[in-house]
Order: structure tokens, then C-alpha cells, then sequence
């Protein structure tokens, strides 16, 4: 350590320093700059953290974040890809209610008020769909974390190739193959396949829709709300023999118009007027091969009228 001396005759001596030592009655040692001091603001925000002001190492200035006795941090910002703490990733505070291994996929199946957090199994695509991956593993009952979107790395992920779409596939398994059965839900995206430091994409999207609960807009022969029952009409409709077209030049007023055949399914008869299409039952009736205009508007020769029917 480096110091420097100062002798006086005096027995009385003020310095500015604030440390320093007595070597004998008439000698203060006072330490150099060198020394390692530190010089800061004349006040300071409580609890607020020290930085660095200048390169020097000694200067200190007061800082916006925060840090209460509690251990709380507040007034700092996070959100960059180099903190290790997952900033760059949507995850929860989560419990186990069964038995859980780090990278399973998780189902949320209720909410502790008292603890905070999402209570969790194990995800099951016959069942429901899952919400994210566990981050570690997790006893019955413990607490941990559930990725629902981010990088989950160090995995075994050997069995996978890197690109491969993960999928919820029974009770806590992830599969690269489309299930067929329950729900095809798209959970993860290999970015690594290796059986120690493999990585994983975590997405946990919504998973494909069943074909009956694909909303279409019925149009043209097909009344169907869904694509699944718009498949069977038209696989009835095949059932039910060729679709013709007959075209109608209609009398003013005209209600009745007959077919060349008799239709062999009543459902599958639709009336197009100037191609808006008209439904049985509620805009006319079928009896044999007479159709009858129920008069939702009165019909006039100008009309393009065209009726399609199996035969």
C-alpha cells in the first residue's frame, strides 16, 4: 500500500482525507490517491444501486433501480436476449400435482390463490390441450416453472431431427408425428437434435382444428356451417345419385315449376333465383317432381330461375 507522510509540530492536525494513521505522536500517514477511494454524489437514493460513473473506478453515482431489504428489484429494464434469467421467454410459476420431468408437456388444471401459481399435469391430447413445457423437474406438489413460449435448451432430443414439429401425443409425450386421433396440437420445433444439449423452440399454439369446428359459409348446393358437415352433404349428395340442372323461363307470378324427374333426395334440392339460393322447407315445398314457390317475392319473367336435384 502506498503512503504519504506528513510531519507537524502541531498536535492538533485536520485532514481531508477521511482515513488515515497515527505512526506516532507528530506523525499522520495519509494513504496516496492510488489508494482505491471512491468519491460519490452529496445524497443518494435509498436502497437504489451503485454504478459506476467514468471509467476511473472512482467515481459512483446513484442509479433508478431499486433494491428493497425485501430483495425486490424495480426500475430496471430486462428484456434482452444476453440476460440468462429468460427474459426472452414467456414462462409461470407453476405446481406440480404429479410427477413431472424437465421438457414434458403441461396441462394447467386449476390456480392457487394462496401461492400464486397455475396448478399443472401432465398434458394428454385425447383429453385437452397443453399449455406449455416444464423448465425442470418437479415432485408431486413442488413448485417450478412451464415455458409457454421461448428456447428450452440441454434436453435429449436425439430421437428428433432438427426441424421437426413437435406434437402433444398421450400423457406427457411429445412426438413427431401428426396425431390422428384427439388433438393435433404443434408444441415445439427442434432446434438442436442432441442427446445432452438439444434445444427445443417452445410454442404452444392452438392446436389444428377438427374439420368439425372449421367454420365455412353455406354457398351454392352446400347448407353446412362446418367443414365437416359439409363433407357428409356432399357425400350424401353423391349417395344420393348426379346433380342436374333444370332451367326455368318463369310466367309472372309463376309458383309451381315441375322436374323432368322426381328428385331422389327432397335435402338436396335447391332453387336458385338470379343465383341466390333458396332452401326447401323454408322457401318452397317438394311433392313428386313439383316444386312450389312459397312467395318470399313474387317471381317475374325477367327472373333467371334454376333448380339442381339428384337424379
Amino acid at each position: 500500500m502506498h503512503y504519504t507522510t506528513i510531519m507537524t509540530n502541531e498536535f492538533i492536525v485536520t485532514v481531508s482525507r477521511p482515513r488515515y494513521v497515527v505512526t506516532s505522536e507528530r506523525t499522520i500517514v495519509l494513504p496516496s490517491a492510488t489508494d482505491g477511494d471512491v468519491n460519490g454524489p452529496a445524497t443518494a437514493t435509498d436502497h437504489a444501486l451503485v454504478r459506476y460513473d467514468s471509467g476511473t473506478g472512482k467515481l459512483i453515482q446513484d442509479s433508478t433501480v431499486i433494491l428493497d431489504d425485501a430483495g425486490n428489484i424495480t426500475g430496471a429494464t430486462i428484456d434482452d436476449y444476453t440476460n440468462t434469467i429468460h427474459a426472452d421467454a414467456l414462462h409461470f410459476r407453476v405446481k406440480a400435482t404429479e410427477l413431472i420431468a424437465r421438457g414434458q408437456p403441461l396441462a394447467v388444471t386449476g390456480y392457487n390463490v394462496g401461492e400464486s401459481a397455475l396448478e399443472v399435469a401432465l398434458a394428454d391430447n385425447t383429453t385437452g390441450v397443453g399449455n406449455g413445457l416444464a423448465e425442470v423437474d418437479m415432485a408431486n406438489g413442488a413448485f417450478g416453472m412451464m415455458m409457454q413460449s421461448g428456447h428450452l435448451e440441454n434436453l435429449d432430443t436425439s430421437s428428433w431431427t432438427e426441424g421437426d414439429i413437435l406434437y402433444v401425443n398421450g400423457s406427457g409425450v411429445l412426438t413427431d408425428t401428426e396425431p390422428t386421433t384427439g388433438f393435433a396440437q404443434p408444441i415445439a420445433f427442434v432446434l438442436r437434435s442432441h442427446a445432452t444439449t438439444g434445444a427445443l423452440q417452445v410454442n404452444a399454439d392452438y392446436p389444428k382444428q377438427d374439420a368439425s369446428d372449421v367454420r365455412v359459409t353455406p354457398a351454392g348446393n352446400i347448407v353446412a356451417t362446418t367443414v365437416q358437415t359439409a363433407l357428409e352433404e356432399l357425400d350424401t349428395e353423391k349417395e344420393a345419385g348426379t346433380l342436374t340442372d333444370q332451367l326455368f323461363t318463369p310466367t309472372g307470378g309463376q309458383t309451381v315449376f315441375t322436374l323432368s324427374a322426381v328428385p331422389l333426395s327432397n335435402a338436396r334440392v335447391f332453387m336458385f333465383v338470379n343465383n341466390a339460393t333458396y332452401i326447401a322447407g323454408n322457401d318452397f315445398t317438394i311433392s313428386g317432381p313439383n316444386i312450389t314457390w312459397l312467395e318470399a317475392f313474387t317471381i317475374e319473367p325477367t327472373d333467371i330461375i334454376t333448380i339442381r336435384y339428384p337424379i
